[in-house]
């Protein structure tokens, strides 16, 4: 394979075949690669404009989108070289920039091609890395550029970093076209072939082996973003029951494997799953067992693991274990992990076969080299070592690099020539490679190696903990040997756990330190290894922010209580005395006084615990025992192992699913004090370990958070600044909530995070909070609180109000008549707009950012005050760029959702160009319900109609003496007028015609002079010429006063001609629609006509 057949298809482009990447929900956007194709052309054209050439070096910071992909391959067929930089992915700003400077500096690229939401970061990294310029928006040129001879290398891909600076590999197209060669043959390609990947662009595994070898064969590719396999893990398992490859690092299975429940498979047909390569880190046989017992049933076959091993420095891959058997697992003799000496095997199975009953300390085999690659194992001085002993990997092969760019010098991975020394440690087994870590990353005990990743295995293994929480480093001190295990959890009983695996095989030389932290407190590199030497060095200068060190043993929550333990079990045996409890229940305090708080007015809430599945009553009893008052409480474990059960459920889908009442009972349990059956309730906590549901914990008082600051920000843009710091404030609160969560403080009610602050002993944190927490406004104090908000681990409420975009609200429509702007809620309820109001709501274009919104709304003072009220009634929403619908809620309060405001007093409620409002910038709700506004307004509508149509037939009878048709059709003008004065004040359904006339003294006493002069009308005798003209004349007047009162007097002269019929038709037609829409009764049949028609006579071209 040549360059000019990896390029290829980007000039002859394949139809039927493209990639797919998923949207929102089930969504997924499919592009043919001729269309892909044609945006990289004309990306070309746009590069080669600004003075791209063969050659250069262009980077792209880019999210995983058709954008990325129109921005790598436009690089490409300008000739030029594509440096992929990662986006941020749970890394402060500051971090961030320095990190990508890092990468500019090295790369010195002729452009930094990055989307419109990274512009300011990659602004800020282009400046320290002391580069011209600013970055350059994606564009695409009008015409389409030719494919430009390709410069030498065909990526500058930087290493992760996991053991330093990062550096950039320099990938020629001779060492891609052999790697992707490589890969074909690991996977037995066949033309067609379908391929699955959320793995990040950046990253090699991702870019090599999950785009680019499918792109260039021209086969179907289904792609998500990281951060959707994060939220939607099943998903990716979905698109393998119709794909055949993918790739995943370990931590993926294992994660997946906790968050996907086997029923979820149950419709799931995975048996056409060919090829799964596993890699990037080291591979634990228990994670790969997990995952395939969970996907087995589905059709998965262990035999389509590709355990495999890579490296940039070698394009991507080097080793795989392929063929039908699944892949083999040995368990090596520590004792003999000694560099350069022989490794002894104690066992060795493969995966799916009966599991050893040591499941520590087992390594899985990656395979063996082929296609023209070799590995050699060498000792410490570059001496080729044999089989089965321990040493360095080193790889020659068609894919390893040159070199680094820019001559940049390799650390612990360097070149030798032509052989790349990996700086791995590992070892040769029946031919087939055995992956142990990092060399810098071990330490010596006794004489022999122990890998950090080995301790990490071993800890995941005894605590439960995930594997992407917590790292082992290695950080020796002038005392001696040392470990640190750092764990992004909360304190738990996995301390003491991870502490016994630990000394089980470091023994009693080696000191143990466990550092408990939030998220983040784990520098990662952009792949997500952790950067083991920059945090060996931080640890040398003291904690991370936010970081303790747990001491061997914690002090018990008894010991902090206002009650002694004496005076708790005289009490809880006055209560099992009245309340009859068996001699087997189990009790435990729960509230606020077995946290250490309460007062000496608090409740004593003792819950009791039965061990059955049956069910026990949920309503306390209401005790009164040594003077205090007593709620008991009782459960069985089942019910307490449904709740765990439902919580982590709902935890798993969405966090914001969880209601604080299940989160409480949780909670108080968790955090109880036992009195009676320590053994039971030992156990019953084991269900739920405090860790795992202190993660929960935290990311639900995150997601409020999040929620209430992107609130407070919306409403500080739109002016609002008094209720913006109320929801500021809300934010403070559920923020310092989270953190105070990841540190083991998951009590929820607020009332006493004063003491949960105090109890942390963070009082920089403490400090700031308390300062912003009581009062303030302001954009600035916004600013200030949204920033702490951020610095105490929330993400996605940085960056502005131009995050926010307004968006329609599913049942909401808008509908006008005359200059009157009507919004229709959930078909109930109806909201009239005053002229002003009514201008700036069509003025709103849906998806456009808040700001736009605010700078479109011409000739309307203060629109964000009206913006403003549409919000809060429910008639828009608000959407964060990436972070959905602004959903906030108070602390321990329900989501904020629309309110109903008063009805409007202004009369009559319906006028024939629309309700009645009381000023230009109303937003008044109608006081009828949506389908009685809409017959009333149809029934107002049609009188008018039948106004001029009865008054022409009475002049028509008055005319020719016709005086009992005249007195009929005078009747029925003042029927008319009357049904419509009804309708315009909201009576519907109308009285029956015998009693319309009287059913005006239902109305207001402002219309009596109407119905005096209907009655008086009505009681008329038409039997002469004068008494006619008479009669005429107070019709007249009474058609005046009802078109008056009714804002009808606009209305045309209907029948007069064909001009004001077709009038009279588009009047119609507006509340037809409306009413249509509401599901109201139509007036009469021919209305349905005029629906259909579209508001034209039904017999006129």
């Amino acid at each position: 394979m040549t360059a000019q057949e990896l390029l290829g298809w980007l000039s002859a482009p394949r139809a039927g075949r493209g990639v797919r990447i998923a949207g929102g929900a089930e969504e997924w956007e499919l592009r043919e690669y001729p269309r892909i194709a044609r945006s990289a052309r004309r990306v070309a054209a746009a590069l080669i404009a600004e003075g791209v050439r063969a050659g250069d070096v262009v980077c792209v910071l880019m999210p995983t989108g058709f954008e990325a992909l129109a921005a790598f391959f436009g690089v490409w067929v300008a000739g030029a070289t594509p440096c992929l930089i990662s986006p941020p992915a749970f890394t402060a700003e500051q971090d961030y920039a320095a990190h990508v400077a890092a990468v500019l500096a090295q790369a010195a690229p002729r452009l930094t091609v990055t989307s419109p939401e990274l512009a300011p970061v990659t602004a800020r990294a282009m400046a320290e890395a002391g580069l011209d310029g600013a970055p350059w928006p994606l564009r695409e040129a009008d015409t389409e550029a030719a494919q430009v001879a390709p410069g030498e290398l065909a990526l500058l891909q930087f290493t992760s970093g996991s053991s330093g600076a990062p550096r950039g590999a320099r990938v020629t197209w001779a060492n891609l076209a052999a790697n992707i060669a490589l890969i074909k043959d690991w996977l037995d390609w066949s033309d067609g072939d379908v391929t699955a990947s959320w793995l990040p662009l950046y990253h090699d595994m991702g870019l090599i082996g999950c785009l680019l070898t499918p792109v260039t064969a021209q086969c179907d590719l289904w792609l998500m973003r990281p951060s959707q396999f994060i939220r939607e893990p099943l998903r990716w398992l979905e698109c393998m029951a119709f794909a055949r490859h993918t790739a995943a690092p370990p931590f993926a299975l294992d994660y997946l494997a906790r968050r996907v429940r086997p029923e979820q498979l149950a419709e799931l047909d995975l048996s056409g799953w060919r090829n799964l390569i596993v890699g990037a880190e080291l591979i634990d046989p228990v994670v790969l067992e997990n995952f395939a017992r969970l996907t087995e049933r589905a059709g998965f076959r262990r035999n389509a693991y590709r355990t495999a091993y890579g490296l940039a420095e070698a394009t991507l891959a080097v080793t795989a274990h392929c063929g039908e058997q699944a892949p083999r697992a040995v368990r090596p003799d520590v004792a003999t992990l000694r560099a350069g000496k022989p490794v002894s095997i104690k066992q060795w199975y493969r995966l799916g076969e009966a599991q050893p009953t040591e499941r520590a300390g087992w390594v899985v085999g990656c395979g063996q080299p082929r296609n023209g690659f070799t590995v050699r194992i060498l000792d410490e001085e570059g001496r080729r070592l044999p089989e089965g002993h321990l040493g360095e990997i080193a790889v020659t092969g068609p894919s390893v690099v040159d070199g680094y760019h820019a001559g940049r010098a390799g650390g612990s991975t360097r070149f030798a020539g032509a052989e790349l020394r990996t700086g791995d440690a590992g070892f040769q087994y029946g031919g087939e490679l055995f992956v142990l870590g990092r060399m810098g990353d071990s330490l010596k005990v006794r004489g022999r190696s122990v890998y950090v990743e080995d301790l990490e295995a071993a800890v995941a293994q005894e605590t439960g903990l995930a594997h992407n929480r917590f790292a082992v480093v290695s950080a020796p001190t002038a005392g001696g040997a040392r470990v640190a295990l750092l764990a992004e959890s909360a304190p738990g009983a996995w301390v003491e756990t991870a502490r016994r695996a630990l000394a089980a095989r470091l023994g009693q030389d080696v000191a143990v330190t466990v550092i408990s932290g939030r998220s983040g407190l784990i520098a990662r590199t952009t792949s997500g290894k952790p950067r083991r030497a920059l945090l060996s060095a931080l640890l040398g200068s003291g904690l991370p922010d936010g970081a303790r060190v747990l001491a061997p043993e914690r002090e018990g929550r008894g010991g902090r209580m206002i009650l002694s333990e004496d005076q708790l079990q005289r009490i809880t045996e006055q209560t099992l005395e009245q309340v009859g409890a068996a001699p087997d229940w189990a009790v435990v305090l729960e509230g606020s006084i077995a946290e250490g708080f309460g007062n000496p007015s608090s409740d004593i809430d003792f819950l009791l615990i039965v061990e059955e599945d049956g069910e026990l009553p949920t309503m306390p009893s209401i005790l009164f025992v040594d003077g205090r008052r007593v709620e008991v409480r009782t459960r069985t474990t089942g019910q307490i192992a449904a709740q765990f059960a439902q919580l982590r459920a709902k935890a798993g889908r969405r966090v914001s699913a969880l209601h604080e009442d299940l989160l409480n009972r949780c909670q108080r349990l968790l955090g109880s004090h036992v009195l009676r059956g320590d053994e039971l309730v030992a156990r019953v906590k084991e269900m739920l370990p405090a860790a795992e549901f202190a993660g929960v914990m935290t990311r639900w008082w995150s997601h409020y958070a999040r929620q209430s600051a992107r609130q407070a920000v919306a409403l500080g843009a739109l002016g609002q600044h008094e209720e913006a710091a109320a929801w500021a404030r809300s934010a403070l609160v559920q923020a310092v909530k989270a953190w105070a969560a990841g540190r083991g403080e998951t009590y929820l009610e607020p009332k006493w995070l004063s003491m949960q602050l105090e109890r942390i002993g963070d009082e920089q944190v403490a400090a700031r909070y308390w300062a912003l927490a009581s009062a303030g406004s302001g954009q600035r104090y916004l600013d200030d609180c949204v920033r702490l908000v951020a610095d105490l681990g929330v993400s996605g409420c940085t960056g502005g109000v131009g995050q926010l975009s307004v968006e329609r609200v599913a049942g909401v429509t808008t509908w006008q008549t005359g200059d009157r702007v009507h919004v229709v809620r959930d078909k109930r309820d109806v909201f009239a707009l005053g002229s002003a109001a009514g201008r700036l709501w069509r003025s709103i274009v849906f998806g456009r950012t808040l700001p736009d919104t605010l700078a479109a709304a011409h000739g309307v003072d203060e629109p964000g005050e009206l913006v403003a009220d549409f919000l809060r009634l429910g008639l828009i929403r608000l959407a964060w760029r990436g972070g959905g619908t602004v959903c906030p809620a108070l602390p321990l309060g329900a989501p904020a959702g629309p309110i109903s405001p008063p009805p409007s007093r202004v009369r009559p409620s319906v006028r024939l160009q629309g309700a009645e409002v009381a000023d230009e910038r109303a937003v008044e709700l109608v006081p009828l319900p949506a389908n009685r506004f809409g017959a009333a307004a149809m029934n107002l509508m049609w009188s008018n109609v039948l106004i001029e149509n009865v008054i022409e037939d009475l002049s028509g009878a008055v005319a020719r003496g016709q005086w009992r048709v005249a007195q009929l059709s005078a009747h029925r003008v003042v029927l008319v007028c009357a049904r419509g004065l009804l309708s315009a004040y909201g009576v519907n359904p109308l009285p029956p015609d015998s009693e319309v006339v009287r059913g005006l003294r239902l109305l207001p006493e402002e219309v009596e002079p109407i119905r005096a002069l209907a009655a008086a009308i009505d009681t008329s005798v038409l039997d002469s010429a004068q008494r006619a003209r008479q009669v005429l004349a107070e019709l007249e007047r009474l058609v005046e006063l009802t078109r008056t009162a009714t804002g009808s007097l606009v209305f045309p002269s209907s029948f007069d001609s064909v001009q004001a019929w077709e009038q009279t038709l588009a009047i119609g037609y507006d509340w037809l629609r409306l009413g249509a829409y509401l599901d109201a009764d139509l007036p009469i049949d021919e209305a349905r006509d005029l629906l259909s028609s579209g508001g034209r006579q039904p017999h006129v071209a």
